[in-house]
């Protein structure tokens, strides 16, 4: 994508004059806002576009947050104050996200076929784990060490919620072979499951992340969504690797939205819900790609083993057909979880067919 550059004067009184002269067609990078806005995560600085102007000058209007600032046309007026954020702002974003790939469009209804709202991840490098001077890390997310995507892939913005999951159950998903891992159907059949593990309201409302369901049922749903696109789209749970860079992005983030904690940001131990929450109810803890509920709400499923770092694709964790004995990743800390489990590296292992009421899965999606 194209770096943000932009014009500035600056007068005797101390004030700026600021114009955009080209700006990325994906706009929401630091995670806040919708498709139509660039919001840089410190507060500062929003941008409206004027749709894909990589190539030509913005036709749109920005405005700095706050009451320094007026606006005429597609110049902004700053104090400095404004201005010296106004700067961070766009260098960070310059630095990183100016040199990943353009982002396309969400697949179309016909390989999205229950309208997950999915975030694409560009291709390249991240930090995965956690440092030692982060107080806060377990010797299971060390070493810190850059992992490399050599090909961009979608994830869901949201976890997978219980009125989506009741499509695969009623369709007939709990019936059929095809959708399960060996080791899956025959737990399936051993505990004659027909659907994910009930639990009362908030828990079973539509718009809340579906619960109580093992890592087979959520490999199973994955493969049945894919059917759904006669194998256009291959969609599957995310990997270790995958999931933690969607939620920190490529510098290492420790919680999606920076570097502390914060109740207001995600529904956690401290926020005092207690429970579930409806998907995306805090868009401010977005992560750098705009995927939401990444901290806290519930703990999610990956598809990868709990092996030691650092992360190799290709040694085997990524084995669909492990077996009972091979315990899986869940990522992202839960509802009841405190500040040192929602963090972007924090890893729980857990044998495959264990059901909980703070336990669900989002999906990553790639054309076939």
């Amino acid at each position: 994508m194209k770096k943000i550059e932009y014009e500035a004067h600056k007068f005797e009184s101390g004030d700026w004059a600021v114009q955009i002269t080209y700006q990325t067609h994906r706009c929401n990078e630091f995670g806040k806002g919708d498709r139509n806005s660039f919001h840089a995560n410190n507060g500062a600085v929003l941008f409206s576009c004027a749709g894909p102007a990589v190539s030509k000058a913005v036709a749109g209007l920005f405005y700095v947050r706050g009451k320094n600032h007026t606006y005429d046309n597609d110049i902004v007026y700053l104090s400095d104050d404004a201005f010296r954020r106004f700067e961070a702002a766009v260098a960070q974003y310059n630095t990183e996200f100016a040199d990943q790939p353009e982002c396309l469009t969400e697949p179309s209804d016909n390989l999205n076929p229950l309208g997950h709202s999915l975030e694409l991840i560009p291709a390249g490098p991240f930090l995965m784990g956690s440092i030692d001077a982060d107080k806060h890390a377990y010797d299971d997310e060390k070493p810190q060490h850059m992992y490399t995507f050599q090909e961009p892939y979608w994830i869901g913005r949201c976890p997978v919620t219980n009125a989506q999951y009741s499509a695969f159950v009623r369709t007939g998903g709990y019936e059929n072979p095809t959708y399960w891992t060996k080791a899956g159907w025959e737990t399936k059949q051993s505990l004659n499951l027909h659907g994910p593990r009930e639990y009362k309201e908030p828990f079973s409302l539509p718009n809340h992340p579906v619960v109580g369901v093992f890592w087979y049922e959520a490999i199973a749903y994955c493969r049945w969504l894919t059917a759904l696109t006669n194998g256009l789209m291959t969609y599957c749970l995310p990997s270790e690797a995958e999931w933690e860079k969607a939620a920190r992005g490529p510098n290492g983030r420790i919680y999606p939205w920076g570097h502390q904690p914060n109740p207001k940001m995600a529904n956690y131990h401290n926020t005092n819900i207690r429970a579930t929450s409806a998907v995306g109810s805090f868009p401010a803890g977005a992560s750098p790609y705009g995927c939401l509920d990444m901290s806290g709400n519930v703990r999610e499923w990956t598809r990868s083993a709990y092996e030691s770092y650092p992360y190799v694709a290709g040694d085997g964790r990524e084995d669909l057909e492990a077996g009972y004995a091979t315990r899986r990743v869940l990522r992202g800390g839960m509802f009841r979880g405190h500040d040192s489990y929602v963090r972007c590296a924090f890893r729980y292992a857990s044998d495959p067919n264990y059901r909980y009421y703070d336990i669900g899965f989002r999906v990553v999606a790639r054309l076939t």
